[in-house]
C-alpha cells in the first residue's frame, strides 16, 4: 500500500492531475461497457490508462532486502537480511536520462502518439534506467499484479470521489528509514462522494 498512498498523496498535492485522470478512467471503463459488453471494471480497462500509468512511474519509489546470500561479480558479499538499494533515485534524477528530474511532471511517460512508447513507458516497464521492478532476469514477476491493484484502488476512489487534503494541510511529509521512504502513516486525505452525472 506504500506506493498506493505516496500515488494518492502527490495526486492530492497536484490537483491539476486529477481531472484529466479521472477522465481517462472513465473513458476507459466506458469503451470495455461498449465494446466488450461488460462490466468496465475489467483488467483490459486498465491497459487503457496510460496517463495514471505515468502519473504511479513518476510517483514511485523503492527498495530491497537480499532473501538469500548473494555474491556480487565483484566479488562482494551480501549476507541474507542485508538492506541495500537499487540507486533508483540517482538514475531518476539524473538530468542526462530524465529532462527536469527536480520537477514533478505526473505525464512526464505519458506518450499518446507511441503505442511502443506507451509500452515501455508503462508503470511496469523496466530498462537499464528503471529499476523500481528491478531488470532482466530478476524483474519482479508481481508488478503486473502490484500496478493493477494500485490501479483499481486509485481508479475507483477517482471515479467515486473528490479528493483532497484536510483544510489547511497539505501533503504529509515521508518517513525515511535507513535507504527506504515511506508516506506518513497518520496522513489524510478526504473523500467527498461525487454527484451521479
Amino acid at each position: 500500500m506504500t506506493t498506493t498512498t505516496q500515488a494518492l498523496f502527490d495526486l492530492v498535492t497536484r490537483p491539476e492531475y486529477i481531472q484529466p485522470i479521472r477522465d481517462e478512467i472513465i473513458q476507459a471503463l466506458e469503451d470495455e461497457v461498449k465494446e466488450e459488453g461488460k462490466d468496465g471494471w475489467q483488467k483490459s480497462a486498465f491497459d487503457k490508462i496510460p496517463k495514471l500509468d505515468s502519473f504511479m512511474k513518476e510517483s514511485q519509489s523503492f527498495s530491497r532486502v537480499a532473501l538469500s546470500s548473494i555474491t556480487l561479480s565483484d566479488g562482494f558479499q551480501l549476507a541474507r537480511g542485508t538492506h541495500f538499494t537499487i540507486p533508483t533515485a540517482n538514475l531518476l534524477h539524473d538530468p542526462s536520462i530524465i529532462p527536469d528530474p527536480e520537477v514533478f511532471n505526473g505525464f512526464r511517460y505519458y506518450n499518446p502518439s507511441s503505442q511502443s512508447a506507451e509500452r515501455q513507458n508503462r508503470f511496469t516497464a523496466t530498462d537499464s534506467n528503471n529499476l523500481s521492478f528491478g531488470h532482466g532476469k530478476y524483474t519482479c514477476p508481481g508488478r503486473f499484479l502490484a500496478s493493477y491493484t494500485i490501479k483499481l484502488v486509485v481508479a475507483m476512489l477517482l471515479v467515486r470521489f473528490d479528493i483532497g487534503f484536510p483544510k489547511g494541510k497539505g501533503r504529509p511529509r515521508n518517513i525515511r528509514f535507513a535507504d527506504a521512504m515511506f508516506p506518513y502513516p497518520n496522513g489524510e486525505i478526504l473523500l467527498e462522494e461525487r454527484k451521479k452525472t
